[in-house]
């Protein structure tokens, strides 16, 4: 099964319609079914799956950059904020480990960042890992910029 977010801004019918709305495919029989919807419209999000939640992270809404982590419930269909990622941090690469996010490297006021934040899905709580001692790290998303998919 696949679960995409259809969370990015597309044509319809020569109007530009912001969707939030979460489906997931059924891959059997090639159709896809709505499960939900998450908080905010966002295009070139970050997305993982830990504990067979989805953890919707950043992008771009209609109020400019987002710095919310959402939380995607597949078995009851509801979502929630259970964060922020901290300071300002835009352009980062995302790993999941065990309970753990990790949020690797990006930048704040412009300036590169080699600072390793881990948010524990469990509590909901941030720390720091290890620093990388050498030249700080540039991550971020480039091309893809429609509809995100996990498998």
């Amino acid at each position: 099964e696949t679960i995409d977010i259809k969370n990015n801004d597309e044509q319809v019918e020569d109007n530009l319609e912001n969707q939030n709305d979460i489906s997931l495919l059924n891959n059997d029989v090639a159709t896809w079914e709505s499960k939900g919807a998450i908080s905010e419209s966002r295009a070139n999000v970050k997305t993982l799956i830990v504990d067979n939640n989805v953890y919707i992270i950043g992008g771009f809404g209609d109020n400019g950059y987002s710095s919310t982590i959402e939380k995607f419930n597949d078995s009851t269909s509801t979502s929630e904020i259970v964060g922020e990622v901290p300071d300002g941090l835009k352009g980062f690469a995302v790993v999941a480990v065990n309970k753990d996010i990790y949020f690797i490297g990006g930048y704040v006021n412009e300036s590169y960042t080699n600072e390793i934040n881990v948010f524990n899905t469990q509590s909901c709580t941030w720390s720091k890992a290890t620093s990388s001692k050498k030249n700080s790290w540039r991550t971020g998303q480039y091309g893809n910029f429609g509809t995100t998919r996990c498998i």
